[in-house]
């Protein structure tokens, strides 16, 4: 009696066994190496550990081993989709295909059902079955402050000295990080102050950071087009008189 093993896995017990006719063997046990798993013998049997009773004839076997595989599944919930190899095959120790869950519109990702907030995932050194959901959430709609929704600075702008209008001044800005831009009437940059109202300075009718006109430069009487942008996107036109 002869128990081999192939090249994937071990005989446990006596391999080679003398045994009276009619007789049985004592239990052998194939044990499978590290990321493998036992089949089959040579013979057919899956019995594992293995007697033989009854023995009238010579026997030898060997112990087939596979290796061990897993299945891996990647879902998505229905705010999005899932790109790459959703149902994936891995043997024992290896690593998975790259894949990315990709939002809806209106949609984020945030994590996948098992904690894992890797975005694209791949999972290595699998060792068992995995299956995960990718999860979204619907994003945050960016709100503006009512209190920002009238603004309605000053269309007028007097500099001539009597203190009246003297200044464009938007009380509501305060605070609120902003770039305001003023143009003239040809589509020309005249002043434009990063965090407008957050310091001292006011445009007063004279130039800045201009390509036409110098800092400082005194601007004509006409009109003007103001453009606020909030830095959360929210964004205000309009126009402003400068008389004198």
């Amino acid at each position: 009696m002869v128990y081999n093993s192939d090249a994937n896995g071990t005989i446990e017990g006596e391999k080679e066994q003398t045994i009276e006719h009619g007789s049985s063997t004592s239990s052998v046990t194939a044990t499978a190496n590290t990321g493998y798993k036992f089949v089959k013998w040579s013979d057919g049997k899956t019995d594992n550990p293995r007697t033989d009773a009854n023995v009238i004839a010579d026997i030898s076997v060997t112990a087939e081993f596979a290796k061990i595989t897993y299945k891996v599944v990647y879902n998505s919930d229905a705010n999005g989709t899932i790109e790459g190899d959703e149902e994936q095959t891995i043997e024992y120790g290896s690593s998975t295909s790259s894949v990315t869950a990709k939002a809806k519109d209106g949609y984020k990702f945030v994590k996948w059902s098992d904690g894992n907030t890797d975005n694209p995932r791949t999972d290595v050194n699998v060792m068992a079955d995995i299956t995960v959901t990718a999860e979204f959430a619907k994003e945050e709609e960016k709100k503006v402050e009512e209190s920002f929704l009238d603004l309605r600075p000053s269309e007028l702008l007097t500099p001539n000295g009597d203190r009246f209008n003297a200044e464009w001044t938007i009380d509501k800005l305060k605070g609120k990080p902003n770039m305001v831009r003023i143009f003239d009437k040809t589509g020309v940059l005249v002043y434009q102050k990063k965090d407008y109202m957050l310091d001292e300075e006011r445009f007063k009718g004279f130039a800045k950071d201009s390509k036409e006109f110098g800092d400082g430069e005194e601007l004509p009487i006409g009109i003007y087009f103001y453009f606020i942008e909030l830095e959360t996107g929210y964004k205000k036109k309009g126009f402003l008189y400068i008389i004198k």
